[in-house]
Parts: C-alpha cells; structure tokens; sequence
C-alpha cells in the first residue's frame, strides 16, 4: 500500500476514534447532569415536604391552644347555669362559641391528616376526643375532671410535636 492509502486510513482511524471519544464524554456528561437535576429535584421536594409539614404542625399547635380556651369557656359557661339552674350540660351554647368548636374540630380534622408521622395523628384524635367529654360531661366533676385529662395530654402533645418540628430544620 502506497504512503498515501495509510495516511487516509490513519486519517479516518483518528476521526473514528475522536467522534467516538466526543460521543462517550457527552453520554458521560448527560448522564451526571440528570443525576445532578435529579439530586436537585429530589432535595426541591424533601425541602416542600419538610415545609409543608413544619407549617402543618404549627397551625396544628394553634388550633389545640385556641380549642383549649374554648372548652374552657364552654366550661365556664357550663359552672354558671349549673349554678342558676342546678342541672349540669342543660344550658344552651353560645352561637359563637359553637362555631368556633365546630370550626375547630373541622380543621383539627384536616390538619391531622397532613400529618405524616401516625403516633402525632393518634394523639391528636386523642387531645380532640378528650375535649369531647369535656364539652359532653354529664357533671361538674366529669367536666373538671376531662379538663385536667385533657391539659395533661395537650402537653405531651405539644412536647412531641415540638420534637417533630426540631427535625424540620
């Protein structure tokens, strides 16, 4: 073969090889860049989700302590016409104070759905079930009784779910 033919061949061996090595280091290159947006997208939506559920427990806390002051009033109000009347639950309920429970429960029992963790949406049907015999007691002591139940509960409530909201940040 003439010096010519090898040199074409040389030239077309190093084209192939070159063409090859550009393809190889684009796959390469293509492959850790939808590796870094796939990291990054993944780290997008534990972000969301750690947001989402951070903000879900506050307002869960907000709730709790704003259903307290109100069984608290309902009690209260329970005490005054059980004084006037001597019969415990026989007095009707403000229509504020009323829509401010059902309001209450009814975002009590959304929120606690967007709750990942089942141990804090069990203690929060809890803390919910124990202001129902407050609010449902059929004597002063039952209703003081479930006041005292359910501040204790609320507190372990508020404590752990204090620790949840720690391992969001």
């Amino acid at each position: 073969m003439s010096p010519h033919t090898w040199g074409f061949i040389g030239v077309l061996i190093g084209a192939f090889i070159g063409a090859s090595a550009s393809i190889i280091t684009t796959i390469i290159s293509n492959r850790n860049a939808i590796k870094i947006q796939s990291k990054l997208e993944k780290n997008n939506r534990e972000l969301l989700f750690r947001e989402f559920q951070r903000e879900t427990l506050l307002k869960i806390q907000e709730k709790i302590s704003e259903g307290l002051r109100v069984v608290g009033k309902v009690h209260i109000e329970d005490v005054d016409n059980f004084r006037k009347t001597n019969k415990w639950g026989q007095g009707l309920l403000d229509t504020d104070l009323d829509n401010k429970i059902a309001n209450i429960y009814r975002e009590l029992l959304y929120l606690k759905e967007r709750i990942q963790k089942e141990g804090l949406r069990n203690e929060i049907k809890e803390v919910v079930g124990l202001m129902n015999s407050v609010l449902y007691s059929r004597s002063k002591i039952e209703s003081e009784q479930g006041i005292i139940n359910l501040i204790e509960k609320q507190e372990t409530l508020s404590e752990n779910i204090g620790k949840e909201l720690r391992e969001y940040f």
